[in-house]
């Protein structure tokens, strides 16, 4: 699935992350971030890839186009898992694999 500029904007405003946070967490330099955003280009494919991939990791599932509805974002933890996760990932020790949903 390819991302609009629009989900990419949704996505991080569900996140709550700023431009900074995205281009850190994804590697993407903040001028292709706002000029996506912003409807001004469209990255190139391995930005666009790394973009989605640093919103996943940031909590964003995206919604595919399906029957007719448009595409879209959400979270992929209720706001109460997510504020449990930073606190257990926060914690230290031995990262393993999440057995939640």
């Amino acid at each position: 699935m390819t991302m609009t500029s629009q989900q990419c904007l949704a996505a991080r405003v569900l996140a709550e992350v700023d431009r900074d946070v995205l281009c850190e967490q994804s590697g993407v330099a903040y001028p292709v971030l706002a000029g996506f955003e912003d409807g001004c280009r469209e990255p190139c494919r391995d930005d666009a890839a790394a973009l989605q991939l640093g919103l996943e990791a940031l909590g964003i599932e995206f919604i595919p186009e399906a029957r007719g509805s448009g595409v879209g974002v959400k979270l992929k933890f209720s706001k109460r898992q997510n504020v449990a996760i930073s606190t257990w990932e926060g914690e230290g020790g031995e990262a393993a694999e999440d057995s939640l949903p």
